[in-house]
Protein backbone atom coordinates (compact mmCIF):
# COMPACT_ATOMS: atom_id res chain seq x y z
CA UNK A 1 0.00 0.00 0.00
CA UNK A 2 1.25 3.11 -0.97
CA UNK A 3 -0.51 5.18 1.81
CA UNK A 4 -0.98 8.15 -0.35
CA UNK A 5 2.81 9.14 -1.58
CA UNK A 6 2.59 10.28 -5.18
CA UNK A 7 5.25 9.43 -7.06
CA UNK A 8 5.70 12.87 -8.92
CA UNK A 9 5.86 14.09 -5.45
CA UNK A 10 8.97 12.58 -4.81
CA UNK A 11 10.35 11.91 -7.82
CA UNK A 12 13.04 15.00 -7.93
CA UNK A 13 13.48 15.18 -4.26
CA UNK A 14 16.55 14.10 -2.57
CA UNK A 15 15.15 11.61 0.38
CA UNK A 16 16.73 10.86 3.61
CA UNK A 17 16.08 7.36 4.61
CA UNK A 18 15.89 7.24 8.70
CA UNK A 19 16.78 3.69 9.74
CA UNK A 20 15.32 1.91 12.91
CA UNK A 21 16.84 -0.61 14.90
CA UNK A 22 14.08 -2.89 14.41
CA UNK A 23 14.64 -3.00 10.50
CA UNK A 24 18.03 -3.29 10.64
CA UNK A 25 17.78 -6.62 13.23
CA UNK A 26 16.44 -8.55 10.21
CA UNK A 27 19.27 -8.98 9.12
CA UNK A 28 19.27 -12.25 10.74
CA UNK A 29 16.86 -13.57 8.98
CA UNK A 30 18.36 -12.44 5.76
CA UNK A 31 16.52 -9.99 5.26
CA UNK A 32 18.17 -7.01 4.04
CA UNK A 33 16.14 -4.16 4.62
CA UNK A 34 18.51 -1.16 4.05
CA UNK A 35 18.42 -2.34 -0.24
CA UNK A 36 14.86 -3.34 -0.18
CA UNK A 37 13.87 0.05 1.18
CA UNK A 38 16.11 2.06 -1.29
CA UNK A 39 15.06 -0.27 -4.32
CA UNK A 40 11.26 1.19 -3.21
CA UNK A 41 12.35 4.61 -2.68
CA UNK A 42 14.84 4.93 -6.09
CA UNK A 43 11.75 5.34 -8.46
CA UNK A 44 10.41 8.18 -6.45
CA UNK A 45 13.40 10.00 -5.15
CA UNK A 46 16.39 11.18 -7.19
CA UNK A 47 18.74 10.60 -4.02
CA UNK A 48 18.56 8.37 -1.03
CA UNK A 49 20.72 9.31 1.76
CA UNK A 50 20.77 6.56 4.63
CA UNK A 51 20.38 8.32 7.89
CA UNK A 52 21.25 6.64 11.04
CA UNK A 53 20.74 8.44 14.48
CA UNK A 54 22.71 8.06 16.97
CA UNK A 55 20.29 6.65 19.42
CA UNK A 56 19.79 4.03 17.18
CA UNK A 57 23.64 3.36 16.97
CA UNK A 58 23.88 3.56 20.93
CA UNK A 59 20.77 0.65 20.93
CA UNK A 60 22.59 -1.84 18.36
CA UNK A 61 25.59 -1.66 20.24
CA UNK A 62 23.65 -2.20 23.75
CA UNK A 63 22.22 -5.03 22.04
CA UNK A 64 25.27 -6.53 20.40
CA UNK A 65 26.90 -6.92 23.48
CA UNK A 66 24.38 -8.99 25.01
CA UNK A 67 23.60 -12.68 24.01
CA UNK A 68 21.28 -14.75 22.07
CA UNK A 69 19.62 -13.86 19.02
CA UNK A 70 19.12 -10.43 19.36
CA UNK A 71 22.85 -9.89 20.20
CA UNK A 72 23.71 -11.87 17.06
CA UNK A 73 21.43 -9.82 14.87
CA UNK A 74 22.87 -6.20 16.25
CA UNK A 75 26.64 -7.69 15.80
CA UNK A 76 25.35 -8.56 12.11
CA UNK A 77 23.67 -5.33 11.79
CA UNK A 78 26.59 -3.27 12.67
CA UNK A 79 28.71 -5.01 10.69
CA UNK A 80 26.44 -4.17 8.10
CA UNK A 81 26.17 -0.63 9.12
CA UNK A 82 29.97 -0.31 8.74
CA UNK A 83 29.96 -1.43 4.60
CA UNK A 84 27.04 1.60 3.82
CA UNK A 85 27.40 4.97 3.51
CA UNK A 86 25.32 6.10 6.12
CA UNK A 87 25.04 9.79 7.62
CA UNK A 88 25.08 10.04 11.47
CA UNK A 89 23.45 12.40 12.90
CA UNK A 90 23.30 13.09 16.41
CA UNK A 91 19.98 13.60 17.86
CA UNK A 92 18.23 16.33 20.56
CA UNK A 93 17.21 15.52 23.74
CA UNK A 94 14.70 12.59 23.94
CA UNK A 95 13.97 9.46 26.50
CA UNK A 96 13.39 6.72 23.94
CA UNK A 97 14.68 6.01 20.27
CA UNK A 98 11.56 6.29 18.62
CA UNK A 99 10.83 9.80 20.31
CA UNK A 100 14.14 10.87 18.67
CA UNK A 101 13.65 9.24 15.71
CA UNK A 102 9.65 11.08 15.39
CA UNK A 103 11.56 14.40 16.88
CA UNK A 104 13.51 13.98 13.75
CA UNK A 105 11.29 12.89 11.23
CA UNK A 106 9.19 15.95 11.49
CA UNK A 107 12.06 18.81 12.59
CA UNK A 108 13.96 18.22 8.71
CA UNK A 109 13.12 20.53 6.52
CA UNK A 110 15.87 19.97 3.48
CA UNK A 111 15.23 15.93 2.97
CA UNK A 112 12.30 14.66 2.32
CA UNK A 113 11.99 11.90 5.40
CA UNK A 114 11.39 8.38 5.00
CA UNK A 115 11.99 6.11 8.07
CA UNK A 116 12.45 2.22 7.64
CA UNK A 117 11.17 0.21 10.80
CA UNK A 118 9.80 -3.14 11.51
CA UNK A 119 8.31 -1.68 14.72
CA UNK A 120 4.51 -1.79 14.35
CA UNK A 121 3.74 0.89 17.49
CA UNK A 122 6.57 3.12 16.02
CA UNK A 123 4.51 2.85 12.60
CA UNK A 124 1.62 3.66 13.87
CA UNK A 125 2.96 6.38 15.92
CA UNK A 126 4.53 7.94 12.61
CA UNK A 127 0.85 7.91 10.66
CA UNK A 128 -0.59 9.44 13.69
CA UNK A 129 2.27 12.37 12.76
CA UNK A 130 1.70 11.85 8.81
CA UNK A 131 5.29 10.69 8.59
CA UNK A 132 6.21 8.48 5.69
CA UNK A 133 7.57 4.97 6.59
CA UNK A 134 8.42 2.10 5.00
CA UNK A 135 6.94 -0.84 7.30
CA UNK A 136 7.99 -4.82 7.17
CA UNK A 137 4.84 -6.85 6.44
CA UNK A 138 5.75 -10.00 7.97
CA UNK A 139 3.01 -11.94 6.54
CA UNK A 140 4.27 -11.33 3.03
CA UNK A 141 7.82 -11.07 4.12
CA UNK A 142 8.43 -7.62 2.38
CA UNK A 143 8.42 -3.99 3.05
CA UNK A 144 5.74 -1.82 2.16
CA UNK A 145 5.46 2.07 1.82
CA UNK A 146 3.21 3.94 3.51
Amino acid sequence: MDGGLSETSLKHRICGLVLDTSALLLVAEGVNSVEEALEILRSRCSNVKLILLTEVTQELSKLASGRGRKGIAARLALAELGKLGVEKIESVDCDRVDDCILKYSLDVRNLEVVVLTADRKLAKILRENNVRHIIWWKSRRRFVLW
